[in-house]
């Protein structure tokens, strides 16, 4: 009798309850490696879409910048034929603002190559991009790129968006002057 109390108090449970406690951490680790995979793979699909937006920028700069002299014809041209069809394309909005400094530069008071939409005596000539606006929406963000406000020109111009600027010799002081001065395009590119 005393060996059948024995083995009444271990209290066998089965193969199936035996194996109950191991598969919390089998279960745990199966999740927590899904994770990590699901984790990796967000961070590489964000770093390719930033790297691809990059390579648009440095290719629709390349476009503008491989002539270095433009008038506003050319600017025009250039934008029809080769910096909307290749944006558009790559699926990403974009916007080239070509910016004339025809005034005095003193590039120890102010550095006209660091201004993104604005600068001492800077005319804004020449608008390429690939948005869809309304001519209300258009007038708009022309008027926040010419001002200095940079909030003013935020809906327009998203803060993840790659700005980058390239001095250009453009005519001065007039389109059509026989001599040039210096000029400025901002490339901004954006995805939506």
């Amino acid at each position: 009798m005393r060996s059948w109390f024995k083995m009444r108090r271990k209290a066998f449970i089965g193969p199936l309850g035996d194996d109950i406690p191991s598969i919390f951490p089998i279960v745990l680790g199966v999740v927590l490696f899904m994770a990590t995979i699901t984790y990796a793979n967000g961070a590489y699909n964000a770093r390719n879409e930033e790297l691809t937006l990059r390579k648009t920028a440095l290719a629709l700069s390349y476009a503008v910048t491989e002539k270095g002299v433009f008038s506003i014809d050319e600017f025009t041209a250039l934008c029809e034929k080769s910096l909307v069809p290749y944006a558009t394309h790559s699926g990403t909005k974009f916007a080239v603002v070509l910016k004339r400094h025809c005034g005095k530069v003193n590039l120890f008071n102010s550095n006209p190559f660091y201004s993104n939409f604005h600068g001492e005596g800077a005319d804004n000539v020449g608008l390429c991009t690939n948005m869809d606006f309304s001519e209300d929406v258009r007038e708009r963000a022309w008027a926040a790129v010419n001002s200095s406000d940079f909030e003013a020109a935020q809906p327009y111009f998203p803060s993840d968006a790659v700005v980058l600027n390239y001095p250009i010799a453009v005519a001065c002081p007039e389109e059509n002057s026989a001599t040039n001065g210096v000029g400025m395009v901002n490339v901004i590119v954006w995805k939506r």
